[in-house]
């Protein structure tokens, strides 16, 4: 019994080790990233408010769109988000957030409306940079996030991928984050 004791402990200790390592390096990596130019900015969505606004986590996504769009480091944007279950479409508001708040021209905003989960966004990016002869991308999203895109793009044959994290504030949803992203990272390196 105290065998099976000390090798569930060392396991657990192992797990909750390599949990920590993976959270740091995740968090270096999303809060080091810096935009450099490219063909077009992919925005990935969050959660919309009841009052059709962006979500806190959101407008951060948005409002750092704005800041690299206005920098001149790309010339197109795709928002990218599902149909939330009150029925908001997250990419169509995203697009409302970038025209009014950033006065970006509608016809520079791409909406994928289809967008339910980083792998389908992934994709419909890695179509329309096909179509339309264009190759490299700038992933904005929150820190803990860009080290997952950035796989699940290279594992959809995409390569020139840079990455510019929202600004960062926290709350507590960070922590179910942080788990979050470890299983998501890993169960997207296995599946491909």
């Amino acid at each position: 019994m105290k065998l099976v004791f000390k090798i569930t402990k060392y396991l657990f200790v192992c797990f909750v080790s390599f949990f920590l390592l993976h959270t740091v390096i995740n968090s270096f990596w999303g809060l080091s990233a810096k935009a450099q130019k490219a063909d077009v900015i992919v925005v990935y969505g969050n959660k919309v408010n009841k009052d059709k606004t962006p979500s806190r986590r959101l407008a951060a996504r948005l409002d750092k769109t704005i800041a690299v769009y206005n920098a001149g480091l790309a010339n197109f944007i795709i928002v990218t988000g599902g149909i939330d279950p009150n029925g908001h479409d997250e990419a169509a508001i995203m697009k409302d957030y970038l025209i009014k708040k950033g006065e970006i021209p509608g016809a520079k905003i791409v909406v994928d409306n289809n967008g339910i989960n980083t792998e389908h966004s992934v994709l419909f990016v890695k179509n329309f940079l096909r179509q339309n002869k264009l190759e490299s991308v700038i992933n904005i999203s929150q820190y803990s996030h860009l080290m997952r895109i950035h796989l699940a793009m290279k594992k959809a044959g995409l390569i020139k991928i840079n990455s510019a994290p929202a600004d960062y504030y926290f709350e507590l949803r960070n922590i179910y984050t942080a788990f979050r992203e470890f299983a998501a990272f890993y169960y997207y390196l296995l599946k491909y």
